[in-house]
């Protein structure tokens, strides 16, 4: 009847009111949650469920989710973009961080700097960041949260600010796509319903508008 991940992150997909109202029960009782997430309708009604006994909000946002099939247009190939590695750790960090901090008003830099240094080596370590560098600066980043047959998801597409509007992200991230469904049958990401120039980006790479998603970023219980 329906599925849900309770820990840090909330996310919570359900076929049934029974199912939903029990995820919200079980939610109830994660005092230190940073987000809840789930399509648009589904997380309305569980908050419904889940708001007179769970932590406060601190901030809603819709998201739009992206996906990105085959055809995808051939553009000019990006030399350098490649998987980080342990060296690109600390230009990775505060990018990283930065895009967390603007998405969800909290920066994990200044509440848990050496869990999320750890966090960030990890996933480089596990192959799951590409990037561009030049000239010791960081130019494009992404990250690939998920990777199935079905789908890889990815998060934490950054465009250096010099370098917007030239069409270096874009080249980029349709490298990247393309390489992704080698292995896989789409890539999708979820983006802010603000950010107008990623949704630009996105258009432009090819994906199309699958889904809306709320996020509900929560205060911190005692």
């Amino acid at each position: 009847e329906g599925v849900a991940l309770i820990g840090h992150a909330v996310y919570v997909a359900a076929d049934t009111a029974p199912a939903l109202k029990a995820f919200a029960r079980l939610a109830q009782g994660q005092q230190n949650a940073h987000m809840i997430l789930g399509e648009d309708a589904l997380v309305g009604r569980f908050w419904e469920h889940y708001a007179p006994a769970g932590q406060k909000p601190r901030i809603f946002c819709r998201e739009l989710l992206f996906e990105q099939r085959w055809p995808v247009t051939a553009r000019e190939p990006v030399e350098g973009l490649r998987p980080a590695t342990l060296e690109d750790l600390m230009l990775v960090m505060p990018v990283h961080a930065a895009m967390a901090y603007e998405e969800s008003g909290v920066n994990p830099i200044d509440v848990d700097l050496h869990g999320f240094r750890l966090r960030c080596a990890r996933r480089i370590e596990n192959g799951r960041v590409r990037v561009l560098v030049e000239g010791g600066n960081l130019l494009f980043k992404a990250d690939t949260v998920s990777d199935t047959p079905e789908c890889v998801y990815l998060e934490g597409v950054y465009v250096d600010p010099a370098n917007r509007q030239r069409g270096l992200g874009l080249r980029c991230l349709t490298q990247l796509g393309c390489a992704l469904l080698e292995r896989t049958k789409c890539v999708s990401a979820l983006v802010n319903e603000q950010n107008l120039a990623a949704r630009a980006l996105f258009n432009k790479a090819g994906y199309k508008l699958r889904g809306r998603y709320d996020t509900v970023f929560l205060e911190r219980g005692n």
